[in-house]
């Protein structure tokens, strides 16, 4: 949840959409363009896991893409689940029977 708003993943739309908490209506959808297996939300960004391995960042307020992490050099492999505390992303990796940790401000 983000503020009054309500991120779900769409993992085989390949998309993540937006609902008012307070009304339940619809917003609208960002294209990811991969599998969206969960969402995490701080301040004012939207971080998705990707269940093809790897993490989208976006500005909750417009959509617009702000980075992709993704190799499995940087540790991802089938990521299914995401959280964040204080600054810290952390993020199972389902393959790799592993949580990756990455910095919130710079991936």
């Amino acid at each position: 949840m983000s503020n009054s708003h309500v991120w779900v993943a769409n993992n085989s739309l390949l998309s993540v959409t937006e609902i008012d908490a307070s009304s339940g209506s619809f917003v609208r959808s960002v294209n990811v363009d991969e599998d969206t297996d969960a969402v995490a939300t701080a301040g004012p960004y939207v971080w998705v896991a990707n269940g093809g391995g790897g993490i989208t960042e976006f500005r909750a307020s417009d959509g617009a893409l702000i980075r992709y992490v993704g190799k499995k050099a940087d540790g991802f492999y089938g990521t299914r689940a995401i959280d964040i505390a204080v600054s810290r992303v952390w993020v199972m990796n389902l393959y790799g029977d592993s949580v990756t940790e990455l910095n919130a401000s710079n991936g």
